[in-house]
């Protein structure tokens, strides 16, 4: 997955990497060349995991580059993002997704407190034409909810905003069209590569989910510091012990991210 600013030079590719599960680790970011494209923008970590991003302790999370390739687990609490230096974005387009159906990543994003989420807008390239068929749906304009869990029910064009905090789930859509002609999340959207019994989804060459923030500031970016909040990654009464398990207590009953049953 590829993010890029309004002038859509790439911030970072993101793809799925191993390790869904208790033993999930925040994954490591790198530059792909020693040049300016190699200074830090960002940080990202996994939502609430232990020793990579906590609240006023930047350092422990994962650097993000102008350039740079990412990879992470899914399945679990998520990700969250927090870019640096007054470098938060007014216009980002994620594209290249590379997520299969049956898993989740829960992207979230930290902006200036001030800042406002104006629009999320999922789009297919401008040869989409509703017209080809009635079937067809050329772009979705994602609706906001009032929690980060009524985001991670959906199915991926739904957005939570609160306290300078963007949420949201991506998911791959088909690469002609973003429905047929609701909203759907295909179950093989670009195809995939088997062999030996490894089965790697493609990514989507096509679609692009554009984030608008109206924020304080001119050009392309947002001033101010963005916030140092992130999601909580379990519910009230417990407490994370892995990527993808909430806990009660030391021996007390476990859930996942969903909040369903779960055995530790």
């Amino acid at each position: 997955m590829a993010l890029a600013n309004s002038s859509s030079k790439p911030f970072w590719h993101m793809a799925r990497c191993s390790g869904d599960g208790p033993s999930a680790r925040c994954c490591r970011a790198a530059p792909t060349a020693r040049s300016p494209f190699a200074r830090t923008i960002a940080r990202r970590a996994a939502t609430g995991r232990r020793n990579c991003l906590e609240t006023g302790k930047l350092g422990a999370a994962l650097p993000i580059t102008l350039n740079a390739e990412l990879s992470g687990a899914l399945g679990g609490s998520g990700w969250h993002v927090r870019f640096m230096n007054g470098a938060t974005p007014r216009s980002l387009v994620i594209e290249r997704v590379q997520v299969p159906y049956d898993t989740k990543l829960v992207l979230s994003i930290a902006y200036p407190l001030t800042a406002r989420v104006s629009s999320v807008i999922a789009a297919v390239p401008s040869w989409c034409h509703p017209w080809a068929g009635s079937d067809r749906q050329c772009s979705e304009t994602f609706s906001p909810v009032g929690t980060v869990a009524a985001v991670r029910a959906s199915e991926g064009n739904t957005f939570h905003f609160s306290e300078g905090v963007l949420t949201l789930r991506i998911v791959q859509p088909p690469t002609d069209r973003t429905g047929s002609p609701a909203w759907i999340v295909p179950v093989s959207p670009a195809g995939v590569f088997e062999r030996d019994g490894i089965r790697i989804t493609q990514f989507s060459w096509n679609p692009t989910l554009t984030i608008t923030a109206d924020c304080a500031g001119s050009g392309d970016f947002c001033e101010g510091a963005a916030v140092l909040s992130e999601p909580a990654a379990c519910p009230d009464g417990y407490t994370q012990h892995a990527y993808d398990l909430c806990c009660a207590s030391e021996d007390g009953p476990c859930i996942d991210p969903d909040g369903a049953p779960a055995s530790r």
